[in-house]
């Protein structure tokens, strides 16, 4: 069976060095006629998945016994050359039946090295642009197993044999759940079966609690059981709040020894501890033993679930009913005007039954999974969509078409900002007819694949941008026809200007006379009412940054780039809903694709790697502020470039015209 992470969004948001694997790869993998010792996976760009015995992160080799009796690999070889299988040679080891062993391929100078940890070192590396990596008996000549010419490796993927695995749903969403709020410390056996919880508020889950002053909701419509009454105080001046939460969640299982792992998705704001049946499986952003009285040690958004694989389950789970007991934390903060206090947790458990070793398909692992077994693999990474014309300015019609180098991909695009996949958007079959302002999106899907990262293209119009006036109804994509949460909304160019005899005839050659930036993102992610940044603009932090494309148009037709990151509202005064043009804050991490923009934005002299972007808007003297006969937009960026050419520390910036989803939305 071809195995998929039934779990994972529709896209995994990572900077894919892997550019195209276009077929099973049975053709690498060889075993001896009678292999009982295989290759089960093997990493060759580890960047932070397994530390050895001396605290480095190198490349490893996962051996699995498939056999009914210990193998003695005394005198056996690995080695990642076919022409010289005799590399490294095992030192007195043996391999029970269905064990595995790790051994670290670091390119040790000896060739017994055993670390700290016990694990043993080989004198060679594994190369991650590809090459081979091979078991040798202790003949020399016999290869029990062998990746030949194994494909190019990504950072913290690894590689291997993919195994049968089946899937019980342990716990889902709005699962009955009991909790119970931290001003006290609860019996230590809080997180075990045999406690009784009749005292707790009960519910479903998620469990959470939301203030704010603005009435903005991010987790509302996802509490079932709310905890707010004894989280948050709001009778105190300034109102009070605990962060601790203590959560369980009881499932029943009737073949416990059959589940070789377990598969936890949270979504959690801002921190937890979990436990089954009162053993710690996981945690994140938890300090060491918390107590009631403990908060989260930083800030995190709870929107988004986030996998944990927690291996050896049979040592912990058992027939009838079991727990699984969540210590939930929220980030403690400084009572404020236009502080949200909230706290959440959905928790998702699954077992996963791990069925035998599939020895002719070899598949990447995001999840790696090293001394256990494989699950959640993907026969390959689709490779990019590639378009016949790129982003810029235009005049005339034409035709675009969309390809990807990967074969038997399905491209599905879209024209109203919102992400392409198999169930949102068009089934690309031709060249598409770009006559108007347009945002194009694209993304290549294969069952069983990696989909492609979501490629994004602006197409503008100068005649029609400058025709929008304050109208919306020539683009796709949905701006509001009116104030939300009292937003207030001016679109467009204004018509006594556009219509101008004095100035109409120089808005074409101004809106190329500098570079543009265009934003393009789901419109929800912007506009609604519940979770949409431009209209909840006060609200700030992780919970309020959504996914987005960034490009850069140069008028000169010049590259520029596109880039996914993440986009939030920045500013203080600025992020008044009376205020219609809000400045943006780009953040670009992994999660999105890449974690850094790499671009000379500001010339030869200034950086040219970049995490985070602010793209501001003037406010005082402003057209914002209502005083645009004020507005020179000359002062912050005369006075930092003096700074500059004084040889003192100064900001870079630069000027750009701004479009999101199509609509110009005014200098910056």
């Amino acid at each position: 069976m071809t195995l998929v992470n039934p779990f994972a969004p529709p896209y995994a948001h990572r900077m894919k060095t892997v550019a195209v694997i276009a077929a099973i790869v049975s053709a690498v993998i060889a075993h001896s006629v009678s292999a009982q010792v295989v290759i089960s996976e093997f990493m060759a760009k580890n960047d932070e998945t397994l530390a050895d015995g001396d605290g480095n992160y190198s490349d490893w080799i996962e051996l699995y016994n498939t056999g009914s009796n210990t193998v003695d690999l005394t005198g056996w070889y690995l080695s990642d050359d076919t022409n010289t299988l005799t590399k490294w040679v095992f030192p007195s080891k043996s391999i029970a039946a269905g064990e595995f062993l790790v051994v670290f391929a670091s390119g040790q100078e000896t060739a017994n090295y055993t670390d700290s940890l016990g694990y043993l070192h080989t004198t060679f590396k594994l190369s991650g642009s590809g090459e081979s990596v091979v078991l040798t008996q202790s003949d020399g000549t016999t290869i029990e197993d062998s990746f030949v010419d194994y494909p190019e490796q990504d950072d913290d993927v690894s590689y291997g044999l993919e195994q049968e695995s089946s899937y019980s749903y342990l716990v889902v969403e709005e699962q009955d759940a009991t909790a119970f709020v931290g001003i006290s410390e609860p019996a230590s056996t809080w997180n075990m079966t045999n406690f009784a919880d009749s005292a707790w508020l009960s519910g479903q889950t998620g469990v959470g609690y939301e203030e704010s002053e603005s009435g903005s909701s991010v987790y509302t419509s996802m509490i079932n059981l709310d905890v707010g009454d004894d989280m948050f105080d709001e009778s105190s001046r300034p109102p009070s709040t605990y962060d601790s939460a203590y959560i369980r969640v009881a499932f029943t299982l009737t073949d416990a020894a059959g589940i070789s792992q377990l598969a936890l998705r949270m979504k959690y704001d801002d921190g937890f501890v979990a436990y089954i049946n009162g053993t710690e499986v996981a945690s994140a952003n938890a300090p060491d033993s918390p107590t009631y009285d403990s908060s989260a040690t930083v800030e995190h958004a709870g929107t988004v679930y986030e996998d944990f694989t927690i291996l050896n389950a049979g040592s912990y789970l058992q027939n009838g009913t079991n727990v699984l007991a969540i210590h939930g934390l929220d980030y403690s903060v400084t009572p404020a005007p236009g502080v949200v206090f909230d706290f959440f947790v959905m928790p998702e458990l699954t077992g996963i039954t791990i069925g035998d070793i599939q020895t002719n398909t070899a598949m990447y692992f995001e999840n790696p999974t090293p001394d256990a077994d494989n699950v959640f693999g993907v026969l390959g990474f689709v490779g990019d969509t590639s378009f016949t014309v790129d982003r810029g300015f235009f005049t005339n019609t034409f035709n675009v078409e969309i390809s990807c180098n990967t074969d038997g991909a399905a491209i599905y695009y879209t024209t109203d900002g919102t992400t392409p996949a198999t169930d949102n958007g068009t089934l690309y079959a031709s060249a598409i007819t770009i006559n108007k302002t347009t945002v194009l999106r694209a993304a290549a899907f294969i069952t069983g694949y990696q989909p492609s990262d979501v490629d994004t293209q602006t197409y503008i119009f100068l005649e029609d941008i400058i025709a929008q006036g304050t109208s919306v109804a020539s683009l796709e994509p949905e701006f509001p026809s009116s104030s939300v949460n009292e937003q207030k909304f001016d679109y467009g160019m204004d018509t006594n200007i556009t219509q101008s005899a004095t100035y109409s005839n120089l808005i074409e050659d101004s809106l190329k006379a500098i570079p543009s930036i265009s934003i393009v993102t789901d419109p929800d992610n912007l506009f609604s009412a519940s979770t949409g940044i431009y209209v909840n603009p006060e609200e700030e932090g992780e919970a309020w940054e959504r996914e987005t494309s960034i490009e850069l148009i140069n008028p000169d037709g010049t590259d520029g780039f596109q880039i996914n990151g993440g986009i939030r509202i920045r500013g203080a005064s600025s992020t008044k809903t009376t205020n219609p043009k809000h400045s943006f804050r780009f953040f670009f991490r992994s999660e999105y694709g890449t974690s850094r923009l790499n671009y000379a934005l500001f010339g030869e002299d200034g950086v040219d790697s970049f995490k985070r972007m602010d793209l501001r808007t003037g406010q005082n003297f402003s057209w914002a502020s209502q005083t645009p006969e004020y507005a020179t937009w000359l002062y912050d960026i005369f006075t930092r470039d003096s700074h500059r050419d004084m040889n003192q520390p100064y900001t870079a910036g630069e000027y750009y015209h701004l479009y999101i989803n199509g609509m110009y939305w005014g200098l910056y």
